[in-house]
């Protein structure tokens, strides 16, 4: 059997915690940190890394910046045809992963567009509810019940192609005690879950491009 590795693609807003997030399910520092300003700069950065004795490639995107979400657009663009239907299925991405930030208590019009996007385009999509230590359990499961009806309507036709995950994804201490990282195990998962979906959704696309 050739060797298949899966392909992750990481997306979200700029200070939603992705840089953090990758470093804490890979166990590696592969991502600069930072408070308050853009940390990856413009471009997708791809990385190979184990995720649970497994090799995966990782593909971090320039996260989404007021005023330049066109150029982001653009850039993604470019990256979807890169890895789109008519490529070889081991090019594809197989899994994405999108960033939302828990604490910020909504998702955003962008963020709604983006994904319903990928959802229609046939990708399994997990969203990845970040610094998830700043909401407590009713505020995170409201939270997931609006973004699902947003993105997937009243018929929730799309929901088989969505996953909602909450992380907390670096230990902290703060003024009202010490917080400890979780969902670690969950994100993992639906990246190596997700590229089955995603392969079995896109194939019929595949073979009208070929």
């Amino acid at each position: 059997m050739e060797y298949f590795m899966c392909n992750v693609l990481v997306m979200g807003k700029t200070g939603t915690g992705k840089s953090t997030l990758l470093n804490y399910i890979c166990d590696a520092d592969l991502a600069q940190t930072g408070t308050g300003k853009p940390v990856t700069g413009e471009g997708i950065y791809d990385y190979i890394v184990k995720i649970n004795n497994q090799d995966v490639r990782i593909y971090d995107s320039w996260g989404i910046e007021a005023g330049k979400v066109d150029r982001w657009k653009e850039l993604i663009s470019k990256s979807l045809k890169d890895h789109g239907a008519q490529k070889s299925i081991q090019d594809w991405f197989h899994s994405v992963i999108y960033c939302i930030q828990a604490g910020g208590g909504r998702v955003e019009d962008i963020d709604v567009e983006i994904i319903r996007q990928f959802l229609l385009d046939g990708y399994k999509i997990t969203i990845v509810l970040t610094k998830a230590d700043q909401v407590d359990e009713n505020e995170e499961a409201t939270m997931k019940k609006v973004i699902s009806s947003e993105l997937c309507g009243k018929a929730g036709n799309l929901s088989k192609r969505l996953n909602i995950v909450a992380t907390c994804a670096e230990k902290k201490i703060t003024r009202s005690g010490e917080t400890h990282p979780f969902g670690k195990e969950e994100v993992c998962n639906a990246i190596l879950d997700g590229w089955r979906d995603t392969i079995l959704e896109r194939l019929p696309k595949h073979v009208i491009a070929r």
